[in-house]
């Protein structure tokens, strides 16, 4: 996992003891503009968005998507990408809290 930490250590941190934090040497923000093409789907866009940043190279880096367009990816869209982020070897992918997020947070 990103902290490296197992059940002790995190139970140490609970009660306040300080954790190791591995910190990127880069961050990489990540823009989303305009509007997918209406036959495009959501396996095309997760493709399309690895295949580029696996060109720049995500290892020991922090990826934070922001952008106007990223109500068209959906919360398993966002999960997805996030994940294999963090499978090609970035420390850390996160999206913004938006309302798409509190939604879906308001109905789990």
């Amino acid at each position: 996992n990103y902290l490296d930490m197992g059940t002790i250590e995190a139970e140490a941190a609970m009660f306040g003891q300080p954790i190791p934090i591995r910190l990127a040497s880069v961050i990489i923000g990540c823009r989303f503009v305009g509007q997918p093409h209406f036959m495009s789907t959501s396996i095309d866009l997760i493709s399309a968005i690895m295949k580029y940043l696996r060109q720049i190279g995500l290892g020991n880096k922090y990826i934070e998507f922001f952008g106007s367009s990223l109500n068209y990816l959906t919360i398993a869209d966002r999960s997805s990408i996030a994940h294999l982020c963090i499978e090609q070897g970035a420390l850390l992918a996160y999206f913004p809290l938006d309302d798409l997020c509190l939604k879906h947070y308001s109905r789990t």
